[in-house]
């Protein structure tokens, strides 16, 4: 498929959904449900205009790309809406929300799927992980728009805002963890 093509197909997409966007900001419809809902109609099980394996790039790679490209997006928008100098003045909450919350949020998350669901404890130490941190795009329609300006106090949208901007990045610290365990398992008994 021509690169071109699946642009102009982005584009577009971008393009209608701002048309609409105060008409979808009233009826409160978050950015990402319409743009899952876009790539499903565009994809391969609804019109069938854009197939993953037409890019001849695994599909893999593809999507590990598109994702760091959301993210790094997702983490300049957050620190784009926060005040010249919020870090600075918020410092102690931002510490211990992030400390507390994120280590509250993976015992929890490793509680549940370990002890509930039978996972293996690593296993369910890093799908933990993975959920602990939250995501900046899902935030983004909570604290943006004239809605939230007028509903929200500044302050709980700018504390939204860096706690999930934040968390995002020291989320790799949890991650890595696990995965370093898994990949390298502490051997008993033998000297380092």
């Amino acid at each position: 498929m021509d690169m071109n093509l699946v642009l102009t197909l982005f584009a577009g997409v971008i393009v209608i959904l701002s048309i609409f966007s105060s008409l979808l900001q009233r009826i409160s419809l978050p950015g990402p449900v319409l743009a899952l809902a876009s790539g499903v109609l565009i994809g391969p099980y609804a019109t069938g205009l854009l197939r993953i394996e037409d890019f001849g790039v695994p599909t893999g790679t593809l999507l590990e790309q598109a994702s760091r490209v959301t993210l790094a997006v997702g983490l300049a928008g957050v620190a784009l809406r926060l005040p010249h100098g919020y870090w600075r003045q918020n410092l102690r909450w931002i510490s211990v929300v992030i400390a507390l919350g994120m280590a509250l949020m993976l015992m929890v998350a490793t509680g549940v799927l370990w002890a509930l669901l039978g996972v293996p404890f690593l296993l369910a130490l890093l799908l933990g992980a993975i959920n602990t941190p939250t995501d900046p795009v899902v935030t983004t329609p909570v604290v943006t728009g004239s809605m939230a300006e007028t509903r929200i106090p500044g302050r709980v949208r700018y504390n939204l805002s860096s706690e999930s901007g934040l968390n995002d990045g020291l989320g790799y610290l949890f991650v890595m963890l696990p995965i370093l365990l898994l990949l390298n398992p502490i051997r008993r008994g033998t000297n380092c």
